[in-house]
């Protein structure tokens, strides 16, 4: 072999292994694996250790094999400002079953199966689950079993029931006024991104998925959530109750400045659990432009609550049911809101839902919350914040039984004229009245 052919071939050499290293650079993902192991009583630290692991060597993928994993403590990680993408993926079995993740002794208090905390003023941390089950440790409520019943004092509504009552009575359950317990399958403090698919939480005393960031003041669009997935999931029978109007949702977004979900089942069985879940989806402060699109959501003092958001969602062909108030509207202008906030508020457009209540909290006994009942409850009709929202084409059927007592029902909960909101809707009260209305 002549010398330039020696030369020659050194560097064909060279630069084959120089695109093989930035090759195997750019492609490969760090991966790491969980296994059910016998005797493990608890994973908590072990799937702990394995996202730390990805963390600190710049984000991956933790695989969790098919099989049950008791989580006795939760899993909890907390990230800088280094930009880091997590992803937890379920692996199925040949039968197309997730793993399992769970505790469901009901003599350990309710807990966080995952939480995720990053920088407030500096959201970098980027959050995948897929294909997993949680499974919580909550239990119906038992009337029978509660020799305490709920007495309201003078004045009080009936989100606070006398606060007087010895905490030792048993009100038929053993997390009631329970203040100390919050918890949430899955909670993301201040990260970057969530998106959530596949997974089923069932039977969870607290909070489905809550994505929340609080690095801002109200009315900033500054260190917001960028984005929130949430689709094709189940939550079935997650909700809480205590004294405070804080917990219990289904799945909550706070400060989130754009998502989509859709296609899950959120449902709060009435005539199973006997008590009502706070709400199935709450949008909460400056949270904007969220699509909440084709879900099921049944069983919720307020099916889905919109409060102090910059608006633009949309809320299209969902099924609201087991609920009489379906949608809550709370959006003020005023004090809260200067004009330049204002003349960027989007409208809300509620779209092609479908609304039924059949008396299921008359029918099982279940407490009731609040005044008068309303499909949509719109509280601050008069507010500039919602010109140009749209209602339109929802269908609303209200059925009665024989022997249930009606409560005080209205379609519209709308206090004052409502200003620049467009009605045109088909109402069905016992299959009787149909109605297309428009208020300007």
């Amino acid at each position: 072999m002549t010398l330039f052919r020696k030369k020659f071939l050194a560097v064909c050499l060279l630069l084959f292994a120089c695109l093989f290293q930035a090759v195997e650079g750019v492609s490969a993902e760090r991966v790491l694996r969980l296994v059910p192991s016998p005797g493990v009583m608890d994973y908590s630290e072990e799937i702990t250790r394995k996202l730390q692991e990805l963390r600190d060597n710049g984000g991956g993928t933790l695989l969790i094999a098919p099989g049950r994993y008791p989580i006795l403590q939760g899993v909890v990680l907390a990230q800088g400002t280094k930009a880091v993408t997590l992803t937890l993926r379920g692996e199925k079995d040949a039968r197309g079953r997730v793993p399992v993740l769970f505790d469901t002794d009901i003599n350990r208090d309710p807990h966080h199966f995952f939480l995720f905390e990053g920088e407030a003023l500096s959201p970098s941390l980027a959050l995948s689950f897929f294909d997993l089950e949680i499974r919580g440790n909550n239990i119906p409520r038992n009337p029978a079993s509660a020799n305490t019943p709920f007495v309201l004092d003078e004045g009080q509504t009936d989100l606070e029931p006398n606060l007087n009552l010895p905490r030792n009575q048993s009100y038929g359950h053993p997390f009631f006024f329970r203040g100390d317990i919050y918890s949430a399958a899955i909670r993301a403090k201040n990260v970057k991104s969530l998106h959530v698919e596949g997974v089923v939480i069932r039977n969870l005393f607290g909070n489905g998925i809550v994505v929340a960031n609080y690095g801002n003041k109200h009315w900033e669009r500054i260190h917001r959530v960028q984005n929130v997935t949430i689709k094709n999931c189940k939550l079935d029978n997650v909700w809480q109750w205590h004294q405070y109007d804080n917990t219990g949702d289904a799945i909550m977004l706070w400060n989130v400045a754009d998502g989509v979900i859709e296609n899950n089942e959120i449902v709060n069985d009435l005539a199973h659990t006997r008590w009502v879940g706070r709400c199935g989806i709450v949008l909460e402060t400056n949270t904007e432009g969220i699509v909440v699109k084709n879900n099921v959501i049944s069983g919720y003092a307020r099916n889905i609550h919109i409060e102090l958001t910059f608006g633009g969602h949309q809320i299209i062909d969902n099924k609201l049911l087991a609920s009489d108030i379906g949608i809550t509207l709370n959006e003020p202008d005023g004090a809260t809101r200067t004009p330049e906030v204002l003349n960027t508020t989007r409208p809300v457009t509620i779209e092609g839902n479908t609304f039924h209540y059949s008396q299921e909290r008359e029918r099982y006994g279940v407490h009731s919350f609040g005044g008068p009942r309303s499909f949509i409850s719109i509280s601050t009709p008069r507010s500039a914040a919602l010109d140009g929202s749209r209602l339109v084409n929802n269908k609303f059927t209200y059925k009665t039984h024989k022997g249930v007592r009606l409560n005080p029902w209205r379609a519209y909960d709308i206090s004052h004229k409502t200003r620049h909101i467009y009605v045109q809707n088909s109402f069905l009260l016992n299959n009787w009245v149909e109605e297309k209305n428009t208020f300007r």
